[in-house]
C-alpha cells in the first residue's frame, strides 16, 4: 500500500475439497495403521500420533472430502441412542447399508426359529442360553433403530435424533 497507494487483498485459494484429519482412539493392540489401510476406507495416511502431556497414542487419519459437506456427511457415519460414532466397512456392496445387513440378520434368525425349533429351543432355553441373551439385546436395539432408518429410506430425508449438545445434536 506503501508503493501503490492501492490496498491490495489477495483471496485465499480455493478447492472443490478439503482434508479432515480424522481420529481413532482405541485400547485393542489389533487396530493398526496396517490394519485400517486394509480396510479399504476413504481415509488414507494413517499415523500414529501421540497428544503433549498423555502417555496414550492414537491413530490419525486423512480424509479428502468434498467442501460443501462436514467430514460425518461425507464420510456416511451411524451413530444413536446404543452407539458412538461409527463408520462402517462394507461387507459385500461398495457402501455399507446397515437396513439391508439387519434384515439379513433378522431373516437369518427367522429360518431358525421356523425350521431348526430344536437350535432354537437350544438358544432359548437351554445350553446356547448365552446366545439367546445377545440375540434379545440386538432385537431390542433394533426396535428402536431400524424403523427410524427405514423412515428416512422411505421419504428420503435424513432423521438423526440426537441428544442436545452432543456432538452431532442442534446448536
Amino acid at each position: 500500500m506503501d508503493k501503490t497507494g492501492e490496498f491490495v487483498l489477495k483471496a485465499p485459494i480455493t478447492s472443490d475439497e478439503i482434508i479432515s484429519f480424522i481420529s481413532f482412539y482405541t485400547d485393542s493392540p489389533n487396530i493398526t495403521p496396517e490394519y485400517l489401510e486394509s480396510l479399504s476406507l476413504p481415509i488414507k495416511e494413517f499415523k500414529r500420533n501421540k497428544d503433549i502431556g498423555f502417555k496414550d497414542s492414537h491413530i490419525v487419519g486423512k480424509l479428502i472430502h468434498p467442501s460443501d459437506l462436514v467430514w460425518h456427511q461425507y464420510l456416511k457415519t451411524y451413530s444413536s441412542s446404543y452407539a458412538t460414532t461409527t463408520c462402517a466397512s462394507p461387507l459385500w456392496a461398495k457402501e455399507y447399508d446397515s437396513i439391508i445387513t439387519n434384515l439379513t440378520a433378522l431373516y437369518g434368525l427367522s429360518i431358525i426359529v421356523r425350521y431348526m425349533p430344536d437350535l432354537w429351543y437350544r438358544i432359548t432355553s437351554g445350553d446356547m442360553n448365552h446366545i439367546g441373551s445377545l440375540i434379545e439385546y440386538y432385537i431390542s436395539v433394533i426396535d428402536h433403530i431400524l424403523p427410524l432408518q427405514m423412515l428416512g429410506r422411505i421419504t428420503g430425508s435424513k432423521i438423526a435424533i440426537h441428544n442436545p449438545g452432543s456432538f452431532f445434536g442442534p446448536m
